[in-house]
């Protein structure tokens, strides 16, 4: 009989080894227990065929994601992660800031490692901007931690992002 701990260890492996295979679309093997009662059970690996549609490997990462991360998944939440994973590819933040930086990129068509990069131009500026703002507004992060979330900037560049997002919302 496993514990508890033992168990959910094994299903993260399993998800951790199932979102590889759906980023390289190659098998992967993944441990699992025998299903013999020993005090310490053998791992025994398994190996996924290749994984033929690219929309359903994507679609298995994006249940697997909302597994961890929330509880139940609506249909709406699965539509809106298909549309932001493209975007927020690559960012490893926590859910509630995850949500709200998705959201912003998908409005600005945007890509996360836009918002961690040096780039100055326009389109970038205001998203990262508003992801400032969002994130200072909605969440009990401080000054520092966002400018760490988004790519080490200081949290003076975090104050003045909110000053001007303020300042063009006011202006609309």
């Amino acid at each position: 009989m496993q514990s508890l701990r033992q168990t959910l260890h094994e299903e993260r492996k399993a998800r951790l080894a199932r979102f590889s295979a759906a980023a390289y679309a190659q098998p992967v093997a993944i441990m699992q227990p025998e299903p013999v009662a020993i005090a310490q059970p053998r791992p025994v690996a398994i190996v996924q065929p290749p994984v033929e549609d690219h929309f359903a490997a994507t679609d298995q990462m994006i249940r697997d994601w909302l597994f961890v991360s929330s509880d139940p998944t609506s249909e709406e939440d699965i539509i809106f992660w298909r549309q932001a994973y493209p975007y927020i590819r690559g960012c490893s933040c926590p859910d509630k800031p995850r949500r709200i930086i998705a959201e912003v990129l998908l409005k600005h068509r945007a890509f996360w490692r836009d918002m961690t990069a040096g780039r100055r131009d326009r389109e970038t500026v205001l998203c990262r901007h508003e992801i400032c703002y969002r994130l200072r507004q909605e969440t009990d992060y401080s000054m520092p931690r966002i400018g760490r979330l988004l790519g080490g900037r200081d949290h003076t560049t975090v104050i003045h992002g909110c000053r001007q997002h303020k300042i063009r919302m006011e202006a609309k």
